[in-house]
């Protein structure tokens, strides 16, 4: 039973994936705090880069050294 649960509890976290509500609630909250709009995006641009190009090396430390460990450095 845990099982199904688990299956349905992943479509449900799938769906809401798919939706996008932080961006432009964020971008209201920031313009509201003084950012420009070229500002936000070059805030964005950076960690979007950065995910990419440290996702490899966060995964290969992941499967040297552990899941949990790569979460308790995060």
């Amino acid at each position: 039973m845990n099982n199904k649960r688990n299956i349905y509890l992943m479509y449900v976290i799938i769906f809401l994936q798919g939706l996008v509500f932080y961006a432009p609630v964020a971008t209201l909250y920031r313009q509201d705090r003084g950012l420009s709009i070229s500002e936000i995006f070059l805030i964005e641009s950076v960690s979007w880069i950065l995910m990419i190009i440290l996702e490899v090396p966060w995964g290969w430390f992941s499967d040297r050294f552990g899941y949990k460990k790569n979460i308790d450095m995060c």
